[in-house]
């Protein structure tokens, strides 16, 4: 465990290291750029990345925009107060540009997603995983105004790749591998997800409220992590989640609360078993009384055999969906079949529209719902 907490430590020292410039990949890209003969009004003449193929790029690449007549475009945009900006599929990204070369009549632009163009890319970056490119048809114009028209025989579409790998992102897919394995080991090795605590000798059963805990903890993670990598988006967890995080908290904590029951249970089989302990050590003296410490002998020994039984693991499933007679709960499997469904939800939401979705109050108030009928079950019956 320490060479996984040693390894976890590594992972982020490189993470928090890793960063990559491409200011000096942009003089390749006017290089390999190919602008089309320009005629006497403003056009796109061409397009190129900085990759080692100028027509794919990713998001937060540079890319170079050969402009017809760039002096006349830029002379309209002053004349109207309003920026040049980058237009990709006809619609106007808000991007303007980063650089302007007037000899090569070329403007270099970040290809950047950000709080005002979120619509805009959403559908470009839909199905990452299984649908990793799509193109796009780059123009640039005056805002408020129509994109400007392509130059004859202009290569004007690039293709965006959704996913980008590097040694960067390579670092952080493989801190994520290692907080599941961190998860495995200690829920396998440890009581981390088991009902508080174990009794010497046998296994608690695993708590369905922690279980849940660490269930939304790795999904956040991992949504949070995918998203960032794809969309540079720091600020991707919207409120509900954290009130959703806050129920998962509060059922793992009052789960706990009531569990702790089982430590009163075993410090009373301890106590019980050290007085017969005591009795049958006086029992060996020829002197005592043994009628006397015979009867207290059955007495505490009844007393320890109608204790209730410690709850031991029946299995991980199994332990969720049972309560502590090996029952099948309704309160339990309602529970477990709401986390997986709006786990399923955010799944998807993140992996196909990269975006963490936004529960509703009314989706809240149904999981509050279901994990505090979950907590009302685990209470002790009234006496």
């Amino acid at each position: 465990m320490k060479a996984v907490l040693a390894a976890l430590a590594s992972l982020l020292f490189l993470a928090s290291c890793a960063h990559e410039s491409q200011w000096d990949q942009v003089s390749v890209a006017h290089k390999r750029i190919h602008l089309a003969p320009c005629g006497a009004t403003p056009a796109v003449a061409g397009v190129a990345g900085v990759n080692a193929d100028p027509t794919e790029v990713y998001l937060g690449d540079w890319l170079v925009v050969g402009v017809c007549q760039l002096d006349a475009l830029e002379k309209t945009a002053n004349a109207e107060q309003q920026p040049i900006t980058l237009f990709i599929n006809g619609i106007d990204s808000g991007n303007v540009p980063a650089g302007i070369d007037y000899d090569r009549g070329t403007l270099t632009f970040v290809v950047d997603r950000n709080e005002s163009n979120k619509g805009l890319w959403q559908p470009l970056l839909y199905d990452p995983l299984f649908d990793r490119m799509t193109s796009m048809h780059i123009s640039v114009g005056i805002k408020g105004n129509k994109p400007l028209p392509r130059a004859e025989h202009a290569q004007t579409i690039v293709r965006l790749n959704k996913l980008y790998l590097d040694w960067t992102s390579i670092v952080w897919l493989l801190l994520l591998l290692a907080i599941v394995i961190i998860l495995v080991v200690f829920a396998r090795r440890s009581d981390m997800l088991r009902e508080a605590p174990s009794a010497a000798g046998i296994r608690a059963p695993f708590s369905l409220g922690r279980s849940q805990m660490a269930w939304w903890f790795f999904l956040i993670v991992f949504g949070y992590i995918f998203i960032w990598l794809i969309t540079g988006d720091r600020d991707s967890i919207p409120p509900s989640l954290l009130g959703l995080m806050g129920i998962s908290a509060a059922t793992g904590l009052a789960a706990y609360a009531v569990g702790t029951r089982n430590d009163r249970r075993e410090a009373q089989r301890k106590r019980l078993d050290d007085e017969i302990a005591v009795v049958d050590q006086a029992l060996t003296d020829p002197a005592a009384n043994r009628t006397e410490l015979e009867a207290m002998r059955a007495k505490l020994v009844t007393q320890r055999a109608n204790l209730p039984p410690f709850p031991a693991s029946a299995g991980w499933w199994h332990d969720l969906v049972r309560d502590e007679r090996g029952v099948f709960a309704l309160d339990r499997f309602q529970m477990v079949v709401w986390t997986v469904i709006l786990g399923g939800l955010f799944l998807t939401s993140v992996i196909w529209e990269l975006t963490m979705p936004e529960f509703s109050a009314t989706m809240l108030a149904l999981v509050g719902i279901s994990s505090g009928t979950y907590i009302g079950f685990k209470l002790p019956p009234p006496k």
